[in-house]
């Protein structure tokens, strides 16, 4: 075996222990098709195969008793009341997580989505959008500074709400299951392209393998998984370039559940380096 192989061999063992001690569950794999990489000395690397894992992940801080209090919009300015003792917007969540996602350097932060589009980042308490005269679905969550969702009913507001002239006419809160997509999104460049946070929020819908429980399906370029518990997932394996994802909310008999905006794509870039100007 030659040096450059050995090295190519060690350093993916350690990058998949290191995914493995984050989780206790059993990691769902799928393999892609690489090309051969070329070397620039006389030896050649050809890995023919990449094995694709998606691990869930379990050991993030919790914030059990972060929530979500209010989420209201007037004069096109969103304004949230939130409260935890140990949850701010703007810290750095500090965990194992951390240390292998894209961060944020401007720490804990809230997802708001509006028909289930990609979210906005927010930092503070107030933020101003531009939201179309009309009837909209706005979900907002709190997050970590790694933009993985806080999961629990107190840290979500769901609305169904008519907006006019930058106010919120009327609002009425979301009681039917959706699956809102959060991660990943946008360009990840060097380590970040690494490990990819896969992240959704189930509204309504409780994940599992029980009668009249629903699986989320996870459609990443053209190879598919299945998600049996709501969970965050690390997503390996992926050569640099665009890919897209699709999360896909199925009932308890596997058939797409009939709900808006279900199935969800976006579509996301691996980098080896960062752009530069």
């Amino acid at each position: 075996m030659n040096i450059s192989k050995f090295r190519y061999l060690i350093l993916s063992g350690a990058l998949l222990a290191l995914i493995a001690s984050c989780s206790s569950n059993a990691t769902v794999e799928t393999t892609i098709e690489e090309p051969e990489v070329e070397e620039t000395t006389d030896s050649k690397i050809q890995p023919s195969k990449v094995t694709m894992a998606l691990t869930p992940i379990s050991n993030q801080m919790m914030f059990d008793d972060a929530k979500l209090l209010m989420m209201d919009y007037e004069g096109s300015t969103f304004k949230f009341k939130y409260s935890g003792e140990t949850y701010r917007l703007g810290d750095q969540t500090e965990d194992k997580v951390a240390e292998i996602c894209a961060n944020s350097g401007k720490g804990n932060h809230i997802h708001l989505i509006v028909d289930n589009g990609p979210y906005s980042a927010i930092y503070e308490p107030n933020f101003q959008k531009e939201i179309p005269d009309g009837e909209h679905e706005v979900v907002a969550f709190l997050g970590r500074s790694y933009h993985m969702s806080i999961k629990q009913p107190e840290a979500v507001q769901a609305l169904k709400a008519t907006f006019e002239g930058g106010m919120m006419k009327s609002r009425k809160k979301i009681t039917e299951p959706r699956l809102i997509y959060s991660r990943p999104k946008g360009t990840y460049a060097g380590d970040d392209a690494k490990n990819i946070l896969v992240d959704f929020y189930a509204l309504n819908a409780e994940i599992g393998t029980e009668k009249g429980q629903y699986t989320v399906q996870a459609q990443i370029n053209e190879k598919t998984m299945t998600m049996r518990e709501w969970k965050p997932f690390i997503l390996t394996g992926l050569p640099m370039g665009e890919h897209t994802l699709t999360l896909t909310l199925l009932d308890s008999e596997g058939k797409k559940a009939d709900i808006p905006f279900n199935p969800v794509s976006r579509t996301f870039t691996l980098m080896q380096e960062p752009e530069t100007n």
